[in-house]
């Protein structure tokens, strides 16, 4: 997480607990990237908790821990989550749009894989904060950033189930509370927040979810 290892352990621990109990609940094979969504979260945290323990330096386990992060974060994210929610929508009009952000979402990891391979990224402690850096993606643009949110947060908003259209407003308000105030830190700091907002995706399953 991007203020600790601690509160990134905890966070992972907890985590993994929310998506065993997640999977546990589930009730039909659509359900299972949804519920899949904590255990992704857990290995964001863990990988940055790991961050925490070996940053400053250089090594070869601060590269894996770096890149598991970012892979989650930059390329799996906006496709797991509007498939997630596509696998969840019933109405035609919302999962075409749903559907939008997927094609979008697929794009937006082919680039982010290239960019991975070409520039390469880095990661130090800046500011009590975990500051990652990725040429053209990361900096201050509202750009990428607005575009790597649209992807990853209309699909709730797009949802016909009132309690996802929740965790999608929360999550915008969360885009816009993290680039306010930590938009250097961005990526780790908004990954935090809406990991610790995935939590809800037990509640969602036991009672939101036919």
């Amino acid at each position: 997480m991007c203020f600790s290892a601690q509160m990134s352990f905890i966070a992972s621990a907890l985590l993994t607990g929310t998506a065993a109990l997640s999977y546990k609940t589930v009730r039909k094979l659509e359900q299972v990237p949804f519920a899949t969504i904590p255990a992704l979260f857990a290995i964001q945290q863990l990988a940055e908790g790991i961050l925490w323990l070996l940053l400053p330096g250089t090594s070869q386990p601060i590269t894996i821990a770096m890149y598991t992060f970012l892979t989650v974060a930059f390329i799996i994210w906006p496709v797991f989550l509007p498939f997630a929610l596509l696998m969840l929508e019933e109405n035609f009009i919302r999962r075409l749009i749903i559907a939008t952000c997927l094609t979008a979402g697929i794009a937006w990891s082919f680039i982010t894989t290239w960019y991975f391979a070409t520039y390469g990224a880095t990661v130090q402690l800046d500011g009590g904060h975990l500051y990652y850096q990725v040429t053209g993606l990361t900096e201050k643009d509202l750009v990428p950033i607005g575009l790597y949110c649209v992807i990853t947060v209309l699909p709730f908003l797009a949802s016909s189930n009132r309690a996802l259209q929740v965790m999608g407003g929360i999550g915008a308000l969360a885009v816009v509370v993290t680039y306010v105030f930590w938009y250097m830190y961005f990526i780790s700091v908004w990954c935090f927040f809406v990991a610790i907002l995935s939590l809800c995706v037990y509640y969602i399953l036991r009672y939101h979810l036919d």
